[in-house]
């Protein structure tokens, strides 16, 4: 059963996860046994260290995939253990490196990406690079940013490139974001009208009916039925497949029955199924 408070190792991301399991062997502190040989101890504290060698190992073993686990069949310490899991998968962490930086120095933006998700590549390549111990220079995110930007950005990007100092990496990428916004105004505009239009008809209530379904310029009880003439009577504010349920219900009523009922008696329908689905749109 793996540690609850510890991540389980399953031979990605061993960096990561071996500063986390130093992090964890502190807080108990155990950390010590890992760093330190015994020398020099009397009986007691000889005792002592081999309870704390056992406490920690056990994390150890307890820490990693069914599948690595074969790596710590002969390890009977915690130090032992600690240094066969960093001489096995630290060198492979090390070979990913180059695989990372052709990643992060080939970048580019794909078509029809926003800046914002060619930061979050890029943000991501440097933190997993972080993990394995290679640390990458504000002015080299700086460059492999302005890189991987396409022609549109052709002004901006030399603008940002003949700056003294350097820029930031974040100041870099509010004149970015700054510069795509002047360019397109209408899109953040239209994205927050639709956002509202959107999410209005669920969470405010309709000034003539208070039902949260539609928008009160929307409202049934405005509308004047094209079939019977009556106001208040319209079922093109529902969606068609409820409209067509109350139709196919209204169908059972006597012949004799005139149109302007007929109309009602479908807006009752209908107001009785949205009355039933109204607390699940609300949730």
């Amino acid at each position: 059963m793996g540690n609850k408070e510890l991540a389980m190792f399953n031979g990605i991301g061993f960096h990561t996860w071996q500063v986390k399991l130093k992090g964890h062997l502190m807080r108990k502190g155990l950390w010590s046994i890992i760093t330190t040989d015994a020398q020099n101890l009397t009986a007691q504290q000889i005792r002592e260290r081999q309870a704390k060698d056992e406490k920690a190992l056990g994390i150890l073993i307890t820490s990693v995939a069914d599948d690595i686990i074969h790596h710590l069949d002969e390890a009977t310490s915690a130090k032992q253990a600690w240094e066969t899991l960093e001489r096995t998968f630290g060198a492979k962490s090390k070979h990913s490196k180059i695989s990372l930086k052709m990643q992060l120095y080939g970048l580019a933006m794909y078509e029809n990406e926003t800046l914002s998700s060619l930061v979050n590549r890029l943000k991501s390549l440097c933190t997993q690079l972080s993990y394995i111990e290679c640390h990458i220079d504000d002015d080299d995110k700086v460059a492999v940013l302005l890189k991987a930007l396409p022609s549109t950005y052709d002004n901006i990007v030399t603008i940002l490139k003949e700056k003294e100092p350097i820029p930031t990496l974040e100041s870099v990428i509010n004149s970015l974001q700054e510069d795509h916004n002047n360019k397109h105004p209408h899109n953040e505009t239209n994205a927050s009208k639709a956002l509202y239009v959107s999410s209005s008809k669920h969470t405010k209530a309709c000034k003539h009916c208070g039902k949260y379904n539609h928008l009160s310029s929307e409202c049934y009880k405005i509308k004047k039925c094209v079939k019977c003439g009556n106001w208040g009577i319209h079922l093109n504010f529902v969606p068609k497949a409820m409209a067509a349920m109350a139709t196919t219900a209204a169908r059972r009523l006597p012949s004799k029955v005139n149109v302007s009922t007929m109309c009602k008696v479908k807006v009752m329908i209908v107001m009785m199924k949205i009355k039933e689905l109204t607390p699940t749109m609300m949730k």
